[in-house]
């Protein structure tokens, strides 16, 4: 694979005027152009900067990019037109994951060389300089970058230590089957989103919970250094912990928190609090904040006029996004439907 890294300097460098291109947090950016240092470019504002080669001297080059901000997580899908070359040094203090929808991206750091596919996604770390080559015409790859200290936080928390130090994943993740084959399902889930772009990712509690579970999907399907430890048993939790820790979902289960934020405002790490809901209240901490946001919509249901607002919009705004799902387990939950209880607080 020939090496790209002398053009890296040039993605920095706006073909035309000042442009803001960078991804806004819950809102779908989508570019397409035919010029070369345009795509620089704008993969700079994006994601990271890198050097763009296409081959046959840029005959029949194209690229489309959609993308969004979560957060900390930033993704997208893109395409290109014909088969390219790139080179970029590092992700800016964040790590990444090349997913390739179908097709073969090579990737090449140092003296180590792989390929991407559909079953083996490419991990990349804080520092990596990779040269990659693939992106055959109509392939397309999602590209997902996550903030180093929102995933290396997220790694604390889960294991109750102060903090850890850069994560070093391997170069290629197994997607065929295990917690590999899991995470790719929610990068399909993903891909998913994007192309419907319904409006979800702009929603608070929906953001914070698929931020959230990206992260952690990750740490838990990929050997680090830091693998051993997860997979040890967690320690109990005192029964105490799990009373506040109930309460603090109790009385924020309005707001856009998840799992972690709850075994942070208890002082645990969120394996001990998964085994102390399992064994004081015979469940799950994410099961028991969608019941408090279940009761939630409940009581907005209750207290509203049909005239002034309606099942979906009271649902979104407590993390429920299918209307099908939501009015079953309503049912199941309360015995009537949420339009009922809508039309009986009239």
């Amino acid at each position: 694979m020939e090496s790209v890294q002398g053009e890296v300097a040039e993605a920095h460098e706006p073909p035309g005027g000042d442009r803001d291109l960078a991804l806004a947090d819950g809102r779908m950016s989508a570019f397409a152009t035919a010029d070369v240092d345009e795509a620089r470019f704008v993969g700079s504002q994006m994601f990271y900067g890198g050097a763009i080669r296409p081959d046959g001297r840029g005959t029949g080059f194209e690229v489309r990019i959609v993308g969004t901000r979560i957060g900390p997580l930033s993704l997208g899908l893109v395409g290109f037109g014909t088969q390219v070359s790139i080179a970029f040094r590092g992700l800016g203090g964040s790590y990444g994951v090349t997913l390739p929808m179908r097709g073969t991206i090579g990737h090449r750091i140092g003296s180590r060389e792989y390929a991407a596919t559909p079953d083996a996604a490419a991990v990349i770390g804080l520092a990596d300089a990779v040269d990659a080559a693939g992106w055959a015409e109509g392939a397309r790859s999602l590209h997902l970058r996550m903030e180093r200290g929102a995933l290396e936080a997220g790694l604390s928390r889960m294991l109750g230590v102060d903090g850890v130090g850069e994560i070093r994943f391997p170069d290629l993740l197994d997607l065929r089957s295990g917690r590999g084959a899991d995470w790719a399902q929610l990068a399909g889930a993903l891909f998913g989103r994007l192309e419907r772009d319904d409006g979800l990712v702009a929603n608070a509690l929906f953001a914070a919970q698929l931020s959230d579970a990206v992260m952690t999907g990750l740490l838990l399907a990929t050997d680090h250094q830091y693998r051993e430890a997860l997979d040890a048993p967690p320690r109990p939790a005192p029964p105490a912990t799990i009373r506040r820790a109930a309460q603090f979902i109790d009385e924020n289960a309005h707001l856009p928190i998840t799992v972690p934020d709850v075994a942070a405002a208890v002082g645990a790490n969120t394996r001990t609090l998964s085994r102390g809901f399992r064994d004081h209240l015979d469940t799950s901490p994410g099961a028991y904040l969608a019941r408090a946001r279940l009761d939630g919509a409940h009581r907005e249901l209750a207290a509203s006029r049909p005239e002034r607002t309606s099942v979906s919009q009271v649902a979104a705004a407590w993390g429920f996004f299918n209307p099908g799902r939501f009015a079953s387990r309503y049912r199941a939950t309360f015995g009537v439907l949420p339009s009922q209880t809508l039309r009986s607080g009239s």
